[in-house]
């Protein structure tokens, strides 16, 4: 009888599971941002120099960092990016919460000049310099997580069979990953003003825009949104959409 009820609870939590995702809709899609100027969280706006200096009785030692652009970005990079999502109906086929996730791929051709002088305070030693030039190529994924809860007209849907608005608010995370970051330190004033690994905020997300459906189970959309980070610093904000949905 134990194994009866366990085998009646799991085909339970299957049938739900099966039902709920089947109720919902998947989105795949590709979103360009409206503008490609400005940065994205946590990353630094070249080009940046640091001039450190060492001094004792003996000797001076300055140690100078420029990181530059080789080239610069182009506006695909800084502008495309890729959405997934699933949105699950509360209510009918109008009321939906649901979640996304959308990335994108920013690539930097990175030059850094690294200069090492040193000067002696006595007259017997010779000043020296050493200087080095390498090229890097540093990557960025700019990625959004967020919870979204939509409202959509979907009695224009069944009047017309094509066209259904919608309108959307949510919340989530906002977040940078580097691969290969810049890695800087001011040892005059002992900070860390380079990138760091991962970069993160909290985001708020509007949003409004229209399905429009070429057959009985799949169309297009074309969204316009607004995404505001909760921290400071420079990010990108308005963002529009375009892409498949799968119903």
């Amino acid at each position: 009888m134990f194994i009866m009820k366990k085998l009646g609870l799991f085909f339970f939590i299957l049938f739900a599971s099966t039902t709920f995702i089947y109720s919902g809709e998947i989105t795949l899609g590709f979103g360009w941002r409206s503008s490609s100027n400005g940065m994205v969280l946590g990353e630094l706006s070249l080009p940046i120099s640091v001039k450190n200096t060492y001094e004792d009785n003996y000797v001076i030692q300055t140690f100078t960092c420029d990181y530059s652009l080789k080239s610069d970005i182009n506006s695909f990079s800084r502008r495309g990016y890729f959405v997934f999502g699933m949105d699950f109906f509360l209510y009918k086929k109008q009321l939906s919460l649901g979640f996304e996730l959308n990335a994108g791929l920013i690539m930097r051709d990175i030059t850094m000049f690294s200069s090492s002088k040193y000067e002696p305070k006595n007259e017997y030693d010779q000043p020296m310099i050493d200087e080095y030039t390498y090229d890097e190529k540093k990557i960025i994924i700019p990625a959004n997580f967020f919870v979204i809860s939509k409202y959509k007209f979907d009695t224009i849907k069944k009047s017309v069979g094509w066209f259904r608005p919608y309108l959307g608010v949510g919340g989530g995370l906002n977040s940078s990953i580097f691969i290969e970051k810049i890695s800087i330190h001011d040892e005059n004033s002992n900070d860390e003003i380079g990138e760091k690994d991962f970069a993160y905020s909290g985001a708020f997300l509007l949003l409004v825009g229209s399905d429009l459906f070429f057959s009985k189970k799949t169309g297009i959309f074309i969204e316009f949104r607004y995404i505001k980070p909760l921290s400071e610093g420079r990010n990108f904000r308005d963002q529009m959409g375009i892409g498949f949905r799968f119903i």
